[in-house]
C-alpha cells in the first residue's frame, strides 16, 4: 500500500471521481455518479480561455462527448478546449450513459459517434431528443454511408461530421449547430450516389403541409418532433414523407435535406435556421 493515510487516499479518490478510467472507458462506481456529474456540470460555470482570461456560462458553449475511444474523446477535447468559448462538461463511452448525461447536464451540444457499447447512436440520439429537446446533436463519425447519415438524420441529429475533418471544421461545425445551423460534412454532402439524384430535382408541386415537412427536416428534426411541432400523429408525418419522396424520385432524408439547400427551403429566419451547409 503506497504512503498516505485512509482519509488521504479516499480524498484523492474522491478529488479524482469525474476522471476516473479503466481500459480507457469512464467507469463511475456505485454511488458516484452524481458526483461525477455534479463535477462535470461545475465546469460549465467558468473555464480559462488561451490568454487566461475567464468566461462565464453564458458565453460559453457547453459540450458532451461520446465515444468508446479514449483517445479519441482526448483528442476532441484538446482541439475545442484549445479556442476560446467551449467547455467539456462530460465525456461517456457508452450509448446509455450519454442519454442519462445529456439528459441531465443539458449540454449545448453533444458529440455523438455511431457505434457504442450499451446503445447505439443512433437510439440515443432519438432519446436525447426526446429527452432533452433544447440540446443539438451532431454526429461525428468514421462512416459517410448514406444508410448511417440517413439514420442519424432521422433520430434527429443537427448534423453529420466526418472523423476525418480538419480539426478547425470541427470547431466551425460545434459552434453552427448550437446556433441552429444544419451541418453536413461536405464529403457527406457531395458523394456521388447523392448527387446524381439531388443535382437534377425538377419542380414538383408539394402541398403547405409537405413543404413544412421538408424544412422541419431539413432543421434536423425527428418524426416525433415533426409531429409535436405540427401537432399531428407520427404516423401522419411518415405519410407525408412517402408522399414528398415520391414526388422527389427520392429515397432518403438526405435528398431531402439537399433538396432544401439547392431549392432555398432553408433560410435566415425561417424557423430559427440560419443556413442548411456543407463544410469543405
Amino acid at each position: 500500500m503506497l504512503g498516505g493515510t485512509d482519509s488521504q487516499s479516499n480524498e484523492a479518490m474522491e478529488t479524482n471521481t469525474a476522471t476516473l478510467v479503466g481500459n480507457g472507458a469512464v467507469v463511475p462506481t456505485p454511488n458516484e455518479d452524481e458526483e461525477i456529474l455534479s463535477s462535470a456540470a461545475k465546469l460549465s460555470h467558468s473555464a480559462q480561455s488561451e490568454t487566461g482570461a475567464t468566461l462565464n456560462d453564458e458565453e460559453l458553449i457547453s459540450v458532451l462527448i461520446v465515444d468508446d475511444h479514449a483517445l479519441a474523446r482526448e483528442g476532441t477535447k484538446q482541439i475545442l478546449e484549445r479556442h476560446e468559448g467551449f467547455v467539456v462538461i462530460g465525456e461517456a463511452d457508452r450509448g446509455d450513459l450519454a442519454v442519462e448525461m445529456a439528459e441531465q447536464l443539458k449540454p449545448d451540444v453533444v458529440l455523438l459517434d455511431i457505434f457504442l457499447p450499451g446503445m447505439n447512436g443512433v437510439e440515443a440520439a432519438r432519446l436525447i431528443a426526446e429527452r432533452a429537446p433544447g440540446v443539438k446533436i451532431l454526429a461525428l463519425s468514421a462512416f459517410g454511408d448514406k444508410d448511417y447519415v440517413d439514420a442519424m438524420l432521422d433520430a434527429g441529429v443537427a448534423g453529420y461530421l466526418l472523423k476525418t475533418a480538419r480539426p478547425d471544421k470541427l470547431v466551425d461545425a460545434v459552434r453552427a449547430v448550437c446556433s441552429g445551423n444544419v451541418v453536413v460534412d461536405v464529403a457527406v454532402s457531395q458523394r456521388p450516389d447523392l448527387q446524381g439524384s439531388s443535382r437534377h430535382y425538377s419542380p414538383v408541386d408539394l402541398t403547405s403541409r409537405e413543404l413544412e415537412v421538408v424544412k422541419l427536416v431539413a432543421q434536423g428534426r425527428s418524426n416525433q418532433q415533426i409531429a409535436l411541432q405540427l401537432n399531428i400523429s407520427r404516423r401522419t408525418v411518415e405519410s407525408h414523407l412517402h408522399h414528398i419522396f415520391d414526388k422527389l424520385g427520392v429515397t432518403s432524408r438526405t435528398e431531402v435535406l439537399l433538396y432544401a439547400v439547392e431549392h432555398h427551403l432553408v433560410v435566415l429566419g425561417d424557423g430559427g435556421v440560419d443556413r442548411v451547409w456543407g463544410l469543405d
